[in-house]
């Protein structure tokens, strides 16, 4: 797990100081990340102004006073209308992020441990890792020298290109040096 956002304080683990932060992310066995975001919006009022105050207006506000967790919770001295909370996210291989977890929680330490814990789970239900497989597209060049003897390259015409699918590369150039066993061919793997 890599901690993006330190935990501010002991003292100041609520989502509330930690507006639009991302706070810590994971990597499941399936290359999806997993990261822990903080949702949703504030909107208070300090009860002793009657003043209100919205996102990071209000963190501003709540610092300036110099306020921990206890007094975000003194009802005497704040009212509140929304809050916001740490959630986790998914995001797929193809950069598609989704919420598909159902918990949120409201303080720093419970989130970091719900990350643990959903990302614990994800894993346990994903398959058995197996050797990754890449598409590899290989062009075939043809060498020549030229007259101080260093080698050229020049691409063959169309239809030398070879889409070898699900082969890893080592198995890719296995089946190339196959197929092009003279020396006067060059292969490149992309």
């Amino acid at each position: 797990m890599n901690i993006l956002t330190k935990k501010i304080a002991e003292n100041k683990q609520e989502s509330f100081w930690y507006r639009n932060k991302t706070i810590a992310e994971t990597t499941l066995k399936n290359g999806h990340g997993l990261f822990v975001m903080v949702s949703g919006v504030i909107c208070i009022t300090f009860l002793d102004t009657e003043e209100t105050y919205h996102d990071e207006e209000a963190v501003a506000e709540a610092e300036r006073r110099g306020y921990t967790d206890k007094d975000l919770g003194d009802k005497d001295k704040i009212y509140w209308s929304n809050n916001n909370w740490f959630e986790i996210m998914e995001e797929d291989l193809t950069g598609e992020v989704d919420s598909t977890f159902e918990d949120v929680d409201y303080k720093y330490d419970d989130a970091i441990s719900g990350l643990e814990a959903a990302a614990q789970e994800a894993n346990a239900a994903l398959p058995p890792a197996v050797p990754a497989k890449y598409v590899v597209w290989m062009t075939v060049e043809k060498v020549s020298l030229d007259e101080d003897g260093e080698e050229l390259y020049e691409s063959m015409d169309d239809g030398h290109t070879i889409l070898c699918e699900r082969l890893t590369y080592p198995e890719a150039v296995t089946v190339m040096e196959a197929m092009h066993k003279d020396r006067k061919n060059k292969i490149k793997l992309y």
